[in-house]
């Protein structure tokens, strides 16, 4: 029921009164993908797409941008909504994105971190490099490509990657914030395992002298 009696409706709500307005939709599922509202992002990015496709049916109007926009926001939702039930077509959607866009950096981060949940390390490795090569000061793709190399066991350079990151976010914003608190969780996941290492190097060397 519409909140009437404060005169204003909410972004939701203007929406189901209009659900063939696509200029809504975009923007809701996007606002719904930053506030990690991902059920929300995901069911109004396929409703605004079914818009898209009965217009282009009923005039032939193309909006490709605002299409992949869409497509880039359910692809990315589906990552994390009920994860990893939905990843093939996450895959999949991320894979038409790159057919379009060959150099979209939300596609490419897509793709890298289904294939970390799913530990293929080489394909994750492969797709974050390209996104960070096409930007360098991305801190999402820096994010999963040091954390790719660290659990493909290049710890010191996903560690020094991870540090090097740091200094890319602003950190007065919750959300920032969070991001800060990742990348230390992770450094912290890294120094973890190169303290076990050395534990067990210095083991190793014990037990090398002591058979002499």
């Amino acid at each position: 029921m519409y909140n009437l009696n404060k005169m204003q409706l909410t972004r939701k709500e203007a929406y189901n009164m209009n659900t063939s307005c696509i200029t809504t939709g975009r923007i809701l599922a996007s606002y719904y993908l930053y506030n990690k509202e991902y059920e929300a992002a995901s069911e109004t990015a396929q409703s605004t797409l079914e818009a898209l496709r009965k217009l282009r049916l009923d005039t032939g109007l193309l909006i490709t941008a605002t299409e992949t926009v869409l497509l880039v926001v359910l692809a990315t939702s589906l990552i994390y909504y009920q994860s990893p039930k939905h990843h093939p077509q996450a895959e999949k959607l991320f894979d038409m994105i790159l057919s379009r866009k060959p150099r979209s950096m939300e596609a490419l981060v897509g793709v890298a971190r289904i294939a970390l949940q799913a530990g293929e390390l080489e394909l994750a490795i492969q797709y974050s490099s390209k996104a960070v090569e096409i930007g360098p000061h991305n801190v999402e793709a820096k994010m999963e490509h040091a954390w790719a190399l660290a659990l493909s066991h290049d710890v010191e350079k996903g560690k020094r990657e991870l540090e090097e990151t740091l200094p890319l976010i602003d950190g007065r914003d919750p959300r920032s914030r969070a991001t800060v608190a990742e990348i230390w969780w992770r450094i912290g996941k890294c120094l973890l395992h190169e303290g076990i290492l050395s534990r067990l190097s210095e083991i190793n060397n014990y037990r090398f002298r002591n058979s002499e």
